[in-house]
């Protein structure tokens, strides 16, 4: 049976070490991660053009499209996204209120 104080002392000494494989890895890691954007922007360039024409000829603006591009199959993805004029849905939410009717039957509201 281990000594409280030499559990302890293992304890610390167990983490000095996993720190500085954490910070020998870490040295490794930054430059690969540098690397690895550098290459997910070339390929972006290169796909991006594609994408847009390949878009345009299925007249979409959104939505999902696979294409062949130098002999790879790409998935491209054109998210929905609906900005909302917020002033003017208070005011929608103010004028609802207004006539007695409750706002929360028509507009679902979320606190961020």
């Amino acid at each position: 049976m281990y000594l409280l104080k030499d559990l302890l002392t293992e304890q610390d000494h167990l983490q000095e070490e996993i720190a500085e494989i954490e910070e020998s890895i870490k040295s490794r890691i930054d430059p690969l991660q540098v690397e690895l954007q550098a290459i997910k922007e070339q390929i972006n360039e290169r796909i991006s053009p594609e994408a847009v024409k390949a878009f345009q000829a299925a007249k979409k603006d959104t939505g999902t499209l696979y294409f062949i591009f130098e002999g790879v199959k790409i998935k491209a993805v054109i998210d929905k996204k609906v900005d909302w004029d917020q002033k003017e849905l208070i005011a929608i939410w103010n004028r609802i209120s207004s006539t007695g009717d409750n706002p929360e039957e028509y507009i679902t509201r979320k606190e961020t």
